[in-house]
């Protein structure tokens, strides 16, 4: 991600609405018929899901969206851009929500191998009084050792965890690092044995916990709630979670689904900004989560439990319904379009005209303009044009690219660049 900071098969980045895969996928019934390909795009886009349907995913995306409006204020008042350039820098309030995700974002990785672990209720407190994720001890027969700080189980390890274990009943041949992507299942067969060979009920805890500012905290919290209502499973234990449990929001206490709901009513303001243009796709796709806030519904555990998460068309109709983000694959990139004029909608490529410049001014790749690469094949146009400023100073370019573009859209391109 460029917001916040790995990949295997794809990634998604939250703060654009772009996934991004490492082969090439096409995005039809045809074209996800092998169900490996199928399962890794269906990774992914649980990744999006999770970022509209829970109150995590919802702050996260309208502070990634507050971060780029005050980028745009900021640099509107400037003459000289200093690359790289954050915002966070400039920003007390956003540098330390960064901190904070941090925090409780847990391990991406670890270095021993998981024999068995070690769960200390304390330590659950610890974390949730100093905001961060639960440490872990690990047991590693391997090295017949024992670690107290084995892994940080949290944000990171639950929303992979869950991607992995719904790809896993696509194709369960596929293979991930135990940390983050087997953490869940590891917690369960210690703490809840009862669901370990239930998937299906642990990505709804999973979803539950992802409703928590600190998920690690929140996936055991949800674990107590689900062994004192054996009787709700999957989509009835969901609901009746987020309509009866409540959250501090706006110093007063709501319900998750009232939050859920007003969360993403300012998500869609903010993303509406940081386009510059109306929303027409994607406040379409804000109001179907907003819509099951309100219901108490998600649409992903309805999808996980109609019977055949393997028939294309019910994963169609999921999509037709929650919609896609900006997708890019080393042979094409796919845009939402609207169906009227066949041409991608205006936000979409707003969205992804900032990313460009947002990598850039973070030197995310270096002094390379993040389209270098595609430009180069001739994947859009064969008149593009590239040259030497398009590895070095984009800014400079008078061509009708990308990247040019976008610095024009976002009344940039006169400004003074020290690279």
């Amino acid at each position: 991600m460029t917001l916040f900071e790995g990949e295997q098969n794809g990634r998604y980045e939250t703060d654009h609405l772009h996934m991004i895969l490492n082969e090439h996928i096409d995005f039809s019934e045809e074209g996800l018929g092998d169900d490996e390909s199928f399962s890794i795009f269906v990774h992914e886009y649980v990744h999006y899901y999770q970022h509209f349907a829970t109150l995590y995913g919802s702050q996260f995306c309208k502070m990634a969206n507050m971060l780029f409006i005050e980028t745009r204020a900021y640099l509107e008042n400037v003459e000289e851009i200093v690359l790289p350039f954050g915002i966070w820098e400039h920003h007390e309030g956003i540098a330390h929500y960064r901190e904070l995700i941090k925090a409780v974002c847990g391990s991406k990785s670890c270095s021993h191998i998981v024999g068995d672990i070690e769960i200390d209720r304390r330590e659950i407190r610890i974390a949730e009084e100093e905001k961060k994720a639960v440490k872990i001890g690990v047991y590693d027969y391997t090295e017949d050792e024992a670690y107290e700080d084995g892994f940080q189980f949290g944000y990171c390890c639950i929303i992979e965890s869950m991607a992995h274990m719904i790809q896993k009943m696509i194709y369960p041949e596929v293979e991930h690092n135990q940390v983050p992507y087997e953490a869940v299942e590891i917690i369960c067969d210690y703490f809840y044995p009862e669901i370990k060979d239930d998937p299906c009920q642990m990505v709804t805890i999973c979803m539950c916990a992802l409703m928590f500012d600190n998920p690690g905290v929140g996936f055991f919290t949800v674990i107590d709630y689900a062994k004192q209502h054996l009787n709700l499973k999957g989509v009835d234990l969901f609901k009746e979670f987020i309509q009866t449990s409540s959250v501090t929001y706006k110093d007063n206490h709501y319900s998750m689904s009232y939050v859920g709901q007003d969360m993403l009513g300012e998500y869609k303001i903010a993303l509406q900004t940081v386009c510059g243009c109306n929303l027409k796709y994607y406040n379409k796709v804000v109001d179907s989560f907003i819509h099951d806030f309100q219901t108490g519904i998600c649409g992903l555990l309805m999808w996980l439990y109609s019977g055949d998460i393997k028939d294309r068309k019910k994963f169609m109709a999921l999509v037709d319904t929650y919609g896609l983000p900006y997708i890019e694959s080393p042979e094409m990139t796919i845009l939402p379009k609207n169906s009227e004029t066949g041409y991608p909608y205006l936000e979409t490529a707003a969205l992804l005209g900032f990313e460009l410049i947002f990598r850039r001014l973070q030197k995310i790749d270096g002094d390379e303009c993040p389209m270098y690469k595609v430009c180069k094949t001739g994947r859009f146009t064969e008149t593009t044009n590239v040259d030497e400023l398009c590895s070095k100073e984009q800014w400079k370019k008078d061509c009708e690219c990308l990247m040019v573009r976008a610095l024009k859209y976002y009344k940039l391109k006169d400004k003074e660049f020290v690279s």
